[in-house]
């Protein structure tokens, strides 16, 4: 059995479990746009886009309001941007249920080198996240199950990612076929060629499993994390790109006047349809990193108020 024959068997459960997880991912997804929808909309949001589109990626792209703690804002700003480097990696990963010997157009290799040195260094962030919400407790950060099994969630996605190409490399000198294609692909993977190492006296059966375990045991992850994203506070990976495009870009502190006031008959908020767009958007966003705790004047001088 090639490896090859073996991928061909991926087609119909990768097809399911496609089917499966966005479907249920665009029924969720639904009700929340439909909130968006029905909430007071405001035609501001859609002018000045160059400036909107410059914030994008000044604050959710460039993460420049992170690093006002440096050392966190460091750490998260990598796990972010090698959450974006790594997408390719997930999707070509997914390619292959369906196209065996496919490989990723123009930057086959160099993307492989830059994929391994980018899993390595956000692994590394992961841990320091861990030992941060762990040892360090900083007093705005609420410990909680949720945060630490999305780190472990990200560890498994990078180290399970490393083990199929240690496991697949491995398997391919074993078989004697297509070395140099072997050779060639380690010289641009060195992180998985250094693991392959721990595998080359295993037999090919064992190989294949190991292989094939990790590879869905990385297709698991991707899809249960993205399940997840709606109904946790982690739905900023998402919500933050659109909350970033329809933000504020009047002078800070501006506040809205209120249209009509003579005529009005309930002021402020009475029901969840009363939020506009961009203020249901925060809800979405929002992180709970307690950052709101840390700059509210009343929990400063320590009255009971905290947001």
């Amino acid at each position: 059995m090639t490896a090859a024959d073996f991928n061909d068997t991926r087609y119909f459960p990768m097809l399911f479990a496609l089917v499966i997880a966005f479907g249920y991912f665009g029924v969720v997804i639904l009700n929340k746009f439909r909130l968006l929808i029905a909430a007071v909309h405001r035609p501001a949001y859609f002018r000045d886009l160059p400036m909107r589109a410059a914030n994008v990626i000044t604050y959710a792209i460039g993460q420049k309001k992170m690093f006002k703690e440096p050392r966190a804002g460091v750490m998260h700003a990598l796990i972010f941007w090698g959450f974006l480097v790594l997408q390719i990696r997930t999707i070509y990963l997914v390619v292959l249920a369906f196209l065996p010997e496919a490989t990723i157009p123009f930057i086959h290799h160099p993307y492989a080198l830059a994929k391994d040195v980018t899993e390595v260094v956000v692994l590394l962030m992961v841990v320091y996240a861990a030992y941060r919400r762990v040892v360090v407790k900083p007093p705005r950060l609420t410990l909680s199950g949720e945060a630490l099994l999305v780190l472990f969630m990200i560890g498994a996605l990078l180290v399970s990612d490393l083990l199929f190409d240690a496991f697949l490399f491995a398997e391919g000198l074993n078989s004697g076929q297509h070395v140099d294609r072997w050779t060639d692909e380690m010289a641009w993977a060195p992180v998985g060629a250094l693991m392959s190492g721990w595998f080359m006296e295993m037999d090919a059966g064992h190989l294949i499993f190991g292989r094939e375990a990790a590879y869905w045991t990385h297709i698991f992850i991707v899809l249960c994390f993205l399940n997840m994203l709606p109904g946790s506070k982690h739905f900023h990976v998402i919500a933050s790109v659109p909350n970033t495009l329809f933000g504020e870009v009047k002078s800070p502190g501006a506040l809205r006047p209120i249209e009509d006031i003579e005529e009005q008959e309930s002021f402020g908020v009475d029901e969840v349809l009363d939020f506009d767009m961009r203020q249901i958007l925060d809800t979405y966003t929002c992180t709970e990193c307690g950052r709101c705790s840390v700059n509210c004047p009343t929990t400063l001088t320590e009255k009971p108020l905290n947001p």
